[in-house]
Order: C-alpha cells, then structure tokens, then sequence
C-alpha cells in the first residue's frame, strides 16, 4: 500500500511538473503570437477562411493600390470613387485586428453613394499586405501617413481627407490623427486607451489569468518579437495632440474592450469639436447594427459639418 501511494504522489508530482512547464512554454512561445500575428495559421484554422468580394461585386469604380513602408513592406488596398458628381471628401478606412480591406466594401458602397470617396488597405501583417506582425500603431501610424502621401496624388481623392478605424484601426486612427493633420477629421469606433492596459484585460478574459508579473512579461515578450515599444501604444497620450474634428463611438456592454476606454480617450482629445457616442446595448463587433440607420445618419452628418468648418 506505501509502495501504490508512493507511485501515485509521484504520478502527481509529475502531471504538476508538465502543466507547470507547459504553462510556461505557452506562455513564452505561443501566447504573444495570438496577439501579434493576424495571419497565424492556427488563428486562420480555427477562425476559418474568410469569404472576400471585391468592389465589383457592389458596383464601385475602384483601383488598386499598393504602397511601400519605411521598413520595405507591401500595403495593398482598394481606393473608391464616389458615386455622385460631387465630391464631398476621402475617407480612410481601417480594419480591426485578424479583419482586412473587403471587411468595408458594404460600407464603401454606402459613403460612394453618399459622396464620399474611400481608401480600404489591408494593414501591416494582415490580408494581402506584408509584414508578420502587428504593432498596434507604432509602426501603423506611418504606413497611414505614407498611404496620405499616395492619396494627395490622386486629384480627385486629394481634398477633406479623414479616418475611420474600428477597434485596432481605431487606436491606429487616434494615433495618426495626432501627427500628421492632414487628416481632417475621423470616426474611431471601439478602441482601447492604453495597449498595455487592454492587453491585460485580454489576457484576464481569454485564460482567466490575473497576474501582474505574467501580463508584465507578456508585454514584454510581444515588444522583443515584434520590435517596438508597447508602452509607448497610448491612444489616450495621442488624444492630447488631436485639434481635429473627431467623433468617438462605443458599445455599452463590449466585452472585449470595456466602454471607459472610449471615456478616456474622449477626456484627453485636446480637440473643442469632439463628439462621444455610446451605443447603448452594443458590443465589440455589432456597434453598426445596433446603431442601425441612426447611427450612420449621425457619422454622415458629423463628416458634413466636419467638411464644413474646414
């Protein structure tokens, strides 16, 4: 009987051992890489591949485009032309995370009809464009400035320029909102203040980990992979720079990013022409159909009286 309850402390000694040790390579190995490679084929396996039409199939006057980063990567996108004689302005739109350029199409289709051109680009390290990893907007927010420079060249895309970014591409927006002001007004939609802050609340959601040193370590694991400074990722400082027009939008009950966020961010935009609307009974990825025609009739008429006042 000594000898049986010997073998099982020792059988138990060892699962602990493995779980410990199997912790610590998910943890250094893999875990970083859900947060900073869109394209990672096991995300792409259990995300499933994602059906894309191209303009065509809504009818758009399109031409590709493709731009080159300071760090040698391809960016490719999809500019839009408007529907109508009169050409209110462009807007830049820029995708969520593990999302890409087609995810606008319907929402091009609808801002061509209403006057308005559109730029959809797949971002660094997702979709048809370049790179492996995901920087959140400390590299993205030159790409977008880089991809400004192509827009200016293009007469009839060069006037009214501005920027709507959903979640990533919202903290991508507020952050190239904030150094370059050619860009003259912009919708941001369910972003995060801080990477460091968010990326915790993530960890504590997606394992049910709460711990200090590990999202400490985490953080610093997804910097050294991808080289850059995520604690330099801070929508909430680059709000304090933002002058132009802005309109900021969040769910109620987002689950993935709470609402205070939005909150923050809104508290440090320097601008005296910032709008906050929160949604209420949205989450992270249905902002647009809770809000419905309402809230689309109240981005088109804050762009409006954005075009206006410039």
């Amino acid at each position: 009987m000594k000898l049986l309850s010997t073998i099982k402390r020792n059988k138990i000694k060892s699962a602990l051992l493995f779980t410990v040790f199997f912790n610590i390579l998910f943890i250094h190995f893999y875990l970083p890489r859900i947060f900073i490679e869109p394209n990672n084929f096991v995300i792409q396996l259990l995300n499933g591949k994602p059906i894309k039409k191209s303009p065509t199939a809504y009818g758009l006057n399109y031409q590709k485009i493709m731009i080159t980063t300071e760090d040698k990567l391809t960016l490719k996108g999809y500019k839009i032309y408007s529907n109508t004689e009169a050409n209110k302005g462009t807007i830049i739109l820029l995708h969520g995370i593990r999302s890409y350029k087609e995810h606008f199409l319907e929402l091009s289709k609808t801002l061509a009809d209403n006057g308005y051109n559109t730029v959809l680009i797949d971002l660094r390290g997702h979709g048809e464009s370049g790179g492996k990893y995901c920087t959140f907007g400390f590299y993205e927010k030159q790409d977008i400035s880089i991809l400004i420079d192509e827009i200016i060249k293009d007469n009839q895309l060069s006037s009214n320029i501005g920027v709507w970014g959903q979640s990533l591409g919202g903290a991508i927006a507020l952050q190239t909102m904030a150094i370059d002001k050619r860009i003259q007004f912009g919708i941001v939609e369910s972003t995060f203040s801080d990477l460091n802050q968010v990326s915790k609340e993530y960890l504590t959601r997606i394992t049910g980990i709460k711990n200090q040193w590990i999202a400490d370590y985490l953080m610093w694991r997804i910097s050294a992979i991808a080289n850059f400074k995520s604690n330099e990722v801070q929508p909430r400082e680059s709000a304090k720079k933002i002058t132009q027009p802005i309109l900021l939008v969040h769910g109620t009950v987002d689950e993935r990013i709470n609402n205070y966020h939005a909150i923050i961010n809104f508290e440090n935009i320097k601008s005296d022409k910032k709008q906050l609307l929160q949604i209420k009974g949205a989450n992270h990825i249905n902002v647009w159909i809770v809000g419905g025609e309402k809230y689309l009739n109240r981005v088109l008429k804050f762009i409006g009286n954005a075009n206006n006042e410039n």
